[in-house]
Formats: C-alpha cells, sequence, structure tokens
C-alpha cells in the first residue's frame, strides 16, 4: 500500500511518520471546525460504502463486502432502546452501486434517513456521533464537539501497526467498538448523560492520544504548510547537468470522504 511513497519524494500526512519519506502537517481541511462541546438530540451513523465493483487494491472493505457493513449498522439498531432507537438518524454514502439509502428504508424506515447533504450541518444535531470507518470522517466527528464513536467491521479493514496502541487505546475509552452488540449497550449506559462520560479521565485522555498521533490539530496550522511549499519551490530549480529536477509530493486527498461534506 505504499505506492504514494514509491513514486514520490516525499508525502504529508497528518498523522505521526511511519516512513522515510513522510511530513507531517496541519489537516487545514479542518480549520475553523472544532466546536465547543454541546449535545443535540440525534444519534447520528455516518455511513461508508464501496464501489460495487472492486478496481484496485484496498485497505477497506471490497465488493460486496459493504453489505457486511451494512449489517453492522442494522445490528447496532436493533441493540438500541427503544428510546434510543426513536433518535436514531443514519446519513448513508453517496451511492458506489449497491443502493445503500434504499436498503436501509427498507430495513429501518424512511424516517431513520439523515436527509441534510452536508456533513458538518448534520453533525450539530448530533447527541452522539458514530462513524463506521477510520477514516476521514472519525477525525471529523472526534472535533464535531459531540461526543463520537468509531463502530465498524474491524477484520475489515487493515491499518498500519505503528497505531496498534492507539487502536487499544480508543478501545479501552468505550471509543471504539468492533462489535456492534457492545457498543449498543455503551450508548444505551450513556446515552443519558453521554458528555459525563465524554469528558471522564480516561476517555479525555485517549482522545488527547488520538489528536496527537492521528489529528495534529495546532493552533498555527499555516506556518508548515508555507515553508513545506518554500522548501518544496527552492529545490524545484536545482539543475543536474541539462535535466531540470523537480520534487514531487503525494498528498492524500480522502477524495471518498469529500462526498460527505
Amino acid at each position: 500500500m505504499n505506492f504514494e511513497e514509491d513514486v514520490a519524494d516525499l508525502r504529508t500526512t497528518w498523522s505521526l511518520p511511519y516512513h522515510p519519506k513522510h511530513v507531517r502537517l496541519p489537516p487545514n481541511r479542518f480549520v475553523g471546525r472544532r466546536r465547543a462541546r454541546r449535545v443535540g438530540t440525534q444519534l447520528l451513523i455516518i455511513g461508508n460504502e464501496s464501489p460495487r465493483y472492486a478496481y484496485d487494491l484496498s485497505s477497506t472493505p471490497l465488493g460486496d463486502q459493504t453489505l457486511a457493513c451494512f449489517e453492522h449498522v442494522c445490528r447496532l439498531h436493533d441493540a438500541l432502546d427503544e428510546g434510543v432507537r426513536r433518535a436514531f438518524l443514519i446519513k448513508p454514502y453517496w451511492d458506489l452501486g449497491w443502493r445503500l439509502r434504499e436498503r436501509f428504508v427498507e430495513r429501518l424506515g424512511a424516517g431513520k434517513i439523515c436527509a441534510d447533504p452536508n456533513l458538518d450541518r448534520a453533525l450539530k444535531s448530533a447527541r452522539i456521533a458514530i462513524c463506521t470507518s477510520p477514516q476521514t470522517t472519525f477525525s471529523q466527528a472526534m472535533i464535531c464537539g459531540a461526543p463520537a464513536l468509531l463502530v465498524y467491521p474491524q477484520h475489515l479493514w487493515e491499518t498500519e501497526p505503528r497505531f496498534d496502541g492507539l487502536i487499544a487505546a480508543l478501545r479501552a475509552a468505550n471509543l471504539l467498538f468492533s462489535d456492534p452488540l457492545s457498543a449498543a449497550a455503551h450508548i444505551n449506559r450513556v446515552w443519558p448523560s453521554p458528555l459525563a462520560w465524554w469528558d471522564s479521565d480516561a476517555t479525555r485522555t485517549a482522545r488527547c492520544q488520538f489528536e496527537m498521533e492521528a489529528l495534529d490539530m495546532c493552533g498555527d496550522w499555516l506556518s508548515p504548510w508555507v515553508e513545506l511549499a518554500n522548501s518544496l519551490a527552492s529545490g524545484a530549480d536545482r539543475r543536474v547537468g541539462s535535466e531540470m529536477v523537480s520534487r514531487d509530493i503525494a498528498i492524500p486527498l480522502a477524495a471518498r470522504d469529500n462526498k460527505q461534506r
């Protein structure tokens, strides 16, 4: 999975570097998006989907493994207390061939579907936000101001071993679940007062570890980007013999997650 590292001189990353070519930069995508803590009314589920036909190698679910993720969400819904189920609202991913929106309507009812196409606005209504993939949306949920969880079929996602300790810390603090029934039991327990759990010492410690290792939300986010751009610009004018040498940079754009915005 190191294609970008193989073809580029360097690759930017939000997380702690785990490759010699990595350069860590703050996530400018989230500038101004950290919200003050608050509690809305919805149990917001942020869906995900893979293309119907796999066209490349990926560390994410492939093909009909999407349906395993669909069942994962439905099992979570069915295990919730009745009062929590009334607040259940899912924001499906954009359609990649599996018609998950229609499947959720058929399985759970039309009233369970989030109508707002903008994820940032939808998160403002969340009492608790549930992410179903360990991708950009989880980072966005963790700074949205409402308590957030990651509930996903972990065996379908490959992760970098460098972050095994972080994953264990999130699991220990009940911020990450691979079993939807265990997740539902936790949500049922904290639903009356989710901020009491969110602000507990154990949860705050795990949240700080997440930001330290996976999401560098430094205040002066622009300076590191400018410094890197200037260093690349100065290096681009070098000549070796009669050939111009340019430095390539691979920037992960999380293109799939852009559709959630």
